[in-house]
């Protein structure tokens, strides 16, 4: 079932003017989850099997175990549809994939970040149990996705679907979800079967802010190399890599180098593709990476190599839309756009007119990367449909009065009442916020508590808040100048009413000066010196060793009994056994493991006394302390007895009473008190 691209003023006519369904669009990857009793497969919308991504069973996989419990008791088997994306633990917030998040390697790659998690969002259901719901209408098939699962926050969620029946509810939601920054949105008609692979007339319509021309800035960069297609397209150039200019060290002059910014494939008809490649044929010369143009800046070692490359004065520039610049190595301006097309090649402008990486750079922290950033005006936009581009006169080009989106201005504190001096008229710049503690409330709380504003930072601004990672964020951090601070560090402070000194856990990336005070304080794991740990503090210490690594260090089971003993001397029934070596009489011949006892309640025992802290022998010689017997079956005493004798001290020999028994007192029994009677 796939969306039908729409603009906002075509939704009525393919409601059929009739109530429908909002819901969020999610940037992941598309997952059908099929399951039968313990068996679980995951298909792409290709029907590829990401089943090892995920896991085939509630004992495998980084997500499986994770939703195998929330599953109605009922619900023995189902087809579920829906969005796979990644979930911020911390910040409670979905991530985007153009935040180079890949849910297929969540939990397998070490590079996918600390805190991050598969969480399936899910919008439908086709079958549960043997009955088939895919020919049955949406809201039908709603009301049954309810029944089927009980979400499990992080991991599993039901999609937000909410009923409307107007035009301005549909404009309302698109603006929301430009606020969050989300991909934008699907409209659905209750009425809908699910239809496999049908894209139009579906009744599923999606609507994306870039898909209205005044909601998504227009770049303007210069075509500087090519690369030859395939198919319909072979024996041309098809694909374009475009760059930016490097500003001229004196003003007047013309830029002389372009750095690599991104390459682009789509937004042109065969017709016009053939059109551009008839203009640049002629300037067109053979890439050899081993001696790239003066004039291109490319990263090196990068992968993206044109196949030819056009001198700058020869080329042309193509005005692209697009959703959102995202950082990448691939290209020499170190992030590139997600999406890109071409809408149209502006023959009124000068090789030398197109963007530069100044003009990149304030267009990339003014939104956060967005370009969808400014609110839809029912007034003010004309909807255009999808793939119809408008035609204008080329000329002298009529440029929008410029300013910054309204969810990007500073917070208005003019009626804040100040109620306490906490900040001390400290200076912060607040990047973003959660769903649950936005940057807007983030700011007032600073105002109200006694502290300042920047939405830039600068030399006296005290620190820099980040709930999360994003590229202007990145960018503040490769500086180096300032102490950026999770938003959690700001949600303590108002919970305790103290301004609380930094800590190594506050920090996303601190200053020289920070940096060198840490080294007095802590150690390189984020351990005070002087300070008692809280048991959280000790909790995000371990991660923090866990994600720096080094030499592992080997405890053995003696030091940590005498650890146990030591701190833990009255609160530490986990480690009853720690000191007990047990080997289990379960072997019809001793020690033999292939004659296993079939049934043997032993096995219980040896999974009761390994949960409390003890070891159990496959083999028994000198280093077992207890033998454990079911006081049914004695018959290997004697045989038990007889090796005995060749080791240099005796072993305890008790039936497994004694270990129930220990665990229930939670102290170690007597053991002659629990000797078999032979």
């Amino acid at each position: 079932m796939l969306g039908q691209r729409a603009t906002i003023d075509q939704v009525m006519k393919l409601m059929d003017n009739g109530p429908f369904y909002l819901e969020t669009k999610f940037d992941g990857d598309r997952i059908q989850l099929h399951r039968q009793g313990n068996s679980y497969r995951y298909f792409s919308r290709s029907s590829k099997d990401y089943t090892t991504s995920f896991g085939a069973s509630p004992y495998e996989g980084s997500f499986t175990p994770m939703i195998h419990d929330a599953f109605n008791s009922k619900v023995k088997g189902c087809i579920l549809d829906g969005e796979m994306v990644g979930w911020d633990a911390e910040t409670e917030i979905f991530l985007p994939k153009g935040d180079h998040v890949d849910v297929k390697t969540i939990g397998r790659d070490e590079d996918s970040g600390i805190g991050i998690q598969q969480c399936f969002v899910v919008f439908d259901v086709l079958m549960v149990n043997d009955t088939n719901f895919a020919n049955r209408p949406l809201s039908e098939r709603a009301e049954q996705l309810k029944k089927v699962f009980e979400p499990v926050k992080g991991y599993i969620h039901l999609v937000h679907r909410r009923g409307a029946t107007t035009k301005e509810e549909v404009v309302t939601a698109l603006n929301e979800a430009i606020d969050q920054r989300e991909e934008g949105l699907l409209v659905k008609n209750p009425a809908s079967t699910y239809c496999p692979d049908k894209r139009k007339g579906s009744g599923w319509v999606k609507i994306k802010p870039e898909y209205v021309d005044s909601l998504s800035d227009q770049l303007d960069v210069l075509i500087i190399g090519g690369y030859f297609g395939e198919g319909r397209r072979a024996g041309m150039v098809s694909h374009f890599l475009c760059g930016v200019a490097v500003p001229p060290g004196m003003p007047g002059d013309k830029p002389s180098i372009f750095q690599s910014f991104c390459k682009v494939g789509s937004g042109y008809t065969l017709t016009e593709l053939r059109d551009l490649g008839l203009k640049l044929k002629p300037h067109w010369q053979k890439f050899d990476g081993k001696r790239v143009p003066d004039c291109l800046a490319l990263p090196a070692g990068s992968r993206e190599k044109p196949d030819v490359w056009i001198p700058p004065s020869k080329s042309c520039i193509v005005q692209i839309r697009a959703a959102e610049i995202v950082t990448s190595e691939r290209y020499r301006t170190g992030c590139t756009l997600r999406f890109p097309r071409v809408e149209k090649v502006r023959a009124d402008k000068e090789y030398f007119d197109c963007m530069t990486t100044d003009e990149l750079e304030q267009l990339k922290n003014m939104a956060s990367g967005r370009l969808a950033h400014s609110h839809y005006d029912d007034e003010a936009d004309g909807g255009v449909a999808p793939g119809k581009k408008k035609r204008r006169a080329l000329g002298v080009r009529v440029e929008r009065p410029k300013g910054v989106a309204a969810n990007f201005r500073p917070t208005d504190t003019s009626d804040i009442q100040e109620v306490s001096s906490m900040f001390g008229g400290r200076e912060f710049c607040v990047v973003n916020g959660t769903r649950d503690f936005s940057k807007e409330e983030m700011e007032k709380k600073i105002v109200e508590h006694g502290g300042c504003l920047v939405q830039n930072p600068g030399s006296e601004t005290y620190c820099v808040l980040v709930a999360r990672l994003i590229v202007r964020a990145s960018s503040i951090i490769s500086t180096g100048l300032y102490d950026v601070v999770k938003a959690s560090w700001l949600s303590e402070c108002l919970e305790t009413q103290q301004f609380l000194s930094f800590e190594p856990r506050h920090m996303i990336s601190a200053s020289p000066h920070t940096t060198a005070k840490f080294a007095e304080l802590y150690d390189q794991y984020g351990d005070s010196y002087t300070d008692d740990v809280t048991e959280e503090g000790l909790r995000e210490i371990f991660m923090k060793v866990a994600e720096i690594g080094g030499e592992r260090l080997r405890v053995t089971r003696e030091e940590i009994a005498e650890m146990e003993s030591r701190y833990f001397p009255n609160s530490s029934p986990g480690g009853l056994f720690r000191q007990c070596k047990v080997y289990l009489d379960r072997y019809s011949t001793v020690g033999k493991q292939e004659t296993a006892i079939e049934a043997c309640p032993l096995e219980l025992t040896g999974l009761e006394l390994q949960m409390y802290g003890a070891e159990v022998a496959r083999d028994f010689d000198e280093t077992v302390t207890h033998v454990v017997f079911d006081k049914d079956d004695l018959r290997r005493i004697p045989e038990l007895r007889r090796l005995e004798r060749n080791h240099a001290k005796k072993h305890h020999f008790v039936t497994m009473e004694w270990v129930r028994d220990s665990i229930e007192c939670e102290f170690m029994k007597n053991e002659r008190l629990y000797e078999p009677n032979v």
